[in-house]
């Protein structure tokens, strides 16, 4: 991390902070989020726990909900994250009829956690890997569990909405 002294005020540059070093897999499968986390418990020898509090995320459209689920890894030494990236979130719109009466119409729009990935269900971030873990073979193991329709190990660095997964 580079710092300039200029008249004793310390800037620093925000490409030069290093961030943890995180893998992100895309998962697209028909099953609810906790059949998922069940899967990979049983089929992949993993202990993901849900988390209490729900991730909330809001844009332009409105506010929705992300169920979490959290597996720390001891062995591998790593904190692997499976998060719903698909939410439903209810608006609410009036709408003059008359004078004297008001419509309210209710619809439900669908909302991503991370917009570019959109055609996926699940995301599995894996924190605080390094370049021992064999990512390719555990993406070719997850992709062969009988539910998962398809599985993609997402470049991070092209990803605008990647802060999204700060949490």
């Amino acid at each position: 991390m580079a710092i300039q002294k200029t008249k004793n005020i310390v800037k620093l540059s925000w490409d030069e902070f290093s961030f943890e070093e995180f893998k992100l897999i895309a998962i697209q499968t028909h099953l609810e989020d906790y059949k998922v986390a069940f899967t990979l418990n049983k089929m992949l020898n993993m202990h993901f726990i849900k988390e209490p509090v729900e991730i909330e995320f809001t844009n332009d459209t409105g506010t929705g909900s992300f169920s979490h689920y959290v597996f720390e890894d001891s062995r591998n030494d790593l904190i692997w994250s499976l998060v719903q990236n698909k939410s439903f979130i209810q608006n609410n719109t009036s709408q003059k009829d008359s004078l004297f009466t008001e419509i309210n119409h209710k619809f439900s729009s669908q909302i991503h956690l991370i917009p570019e990935l959109n055609k996926f269900d699940y995301l599995l971030k894996i924190d605080e890997i390094d370049d021992y873990y064999d990512i390719d073979l555990f993406v070719s193991r997850l992709s062969n569990l009988k539910h998962i329709s398809t599985v993609y190990l997402a470049d991070t660095e092209q990803i605008k909405s990647i802060n999204n997964l700060i949490f």
